[in-house]
């Protein structure tokens, strides 16, 4: 376990710093949806300037983009002086990759980032090129909803929207950008397949009843290395990492899988809400999220009238707890 380290000014954000560490702990490319000007590629090279060396390949894709920008060029001077075919390519080198506007890419460049997700290499010629990367993420502004079951898209198992504060979140900020440390702790691959054989094969199953249909098997297979590495890096029971999980891979199913995996305790759902509390990097994220929880309480099943009126009051008491600190901050 590593423990990553990075400064941010960014409001808001929570989740897709997140949705940064779990990639970052399972190797697994993310994708960032989200408009112009939600701040993906900032919440990017926040998070990356955390590694060591925090060098950050970063391209701006375009139906013109060509394979040699990714891949590298060749160096003329090894080539007139030495006789030797060798190929310069600073992605080779890159702790972290960037690339923006994935969705303007042409299918060369596409099919190039295929190579590069699942062989961790690039191919120049004949030399193999192996690539050092940590972290993997691509940004678009939106997928097209007849393209998300491509192999192209399917290869991001991690999926993250970045959508505009909120007019509260602003207004809560007094448009004032703070620097904020944020600390993760990041399992290796041998400690998060360790922690695989602790997930009850009977919460697996019920994982598997709500995803199978909706995503492919390379996903569901990838899952349960996600589902580990959040256990490790949230402290988070089996049951809540699934529900975490299954967020970043398919948010719509997430109520869903809330009503088969939680309990219908009262008290299981307050100790979820004091965890969202008590985790709290981004203040306003999460204040967000407690708004969202307080409004949907209605949707749980399970829960009498009254238990869902008491569950409500706790989540808007806990997040007025969160913005009287954000506001002395």
């Amino acid at each position: 376990m590593t423990t990553h380290s990075f400064t941010t000014s960014t409001v808001g954000k929570g989740k897709i710093f997140e949705a940064l560490a779990l990639s970052h702990a399972t190797g697994y490319p993310l994708l960032i949806i989200g408009v112009h000007g939600t701040a993906k590629t900032k919440a990017v090279l926040e998070y990356a300037s955390g590694f060591t060396k925090s060098k950050t390949f970063k391209l701006e894709l375009s139906e013109g983009t060509r394979i040699s920008e990714i891949t590298g060029y060749l160096d003329m001077n090894k080539l007139i002086n030495e006789k030797i075919e060798h190929y310069i390519a600073p992605i080779t080198n890159a702790d972290c990759i960037v690339m923006n506007e994935i969705d303007k890419a042409n299918s060369s460049v596409r099919n190039a980032m295929l190579g590069i997700m699942a062989e961790k290499m690039i191919m120049r010629g004949v030399e193999e090129m192996p690539l050092k990367y940590n972290l993997f993420v691509a940004t678009c502004n939106a997928i097209d909803e007849s393209d998300e079951e491509k192999p192209f898209w399917d290869r991001f198992v991690i999926k993250i929207n970045s959508a505009r504060l909120t007019q509260t979140n602003m207004l809560e900020t007094g448009l004032i950008l703070k620097d904020v440390q944020i600390n993760f702790d990041i399992p290796d691959e041998k400690e998060i397949m360790m922690n695989t054989l602790s997930i009850q094969q009977e919460l697996i199953d019920k994982y598997v009843s709500v995803m199978y249909e909706h995503i492919s098997d390379r996903t569901l297979f990838k899952s349960i290395n996600m589902i580990s590495a959040a256990m490790l890096i949230w402290k988070l029971s089996a049951e809540e990492a699934i529900i975490k999980v299954t967020g970043f891979i398919k948010e719509s199913l997430v109520t869903n899988m809330s009503k088969l995996i939680m309990s219908d305790n009262i008290e299981q759902h307050k100790r979820h809400i004091d965890k969202l509390v008590s985790n709290a990097r981004d203040i306003p994220f999460v204040m967000s999220q407690l708004d969202i929880y307080a409004a949907n309480i209605d949707k749980t099943a399970g829960l009498s009238t009254s238990d869902k009126k008491k569950l409500s009051d706790y989540a808007l008491m806990r997040r007025n707890e969160l913005s009287a600190k954000f506001v002395k901050l």
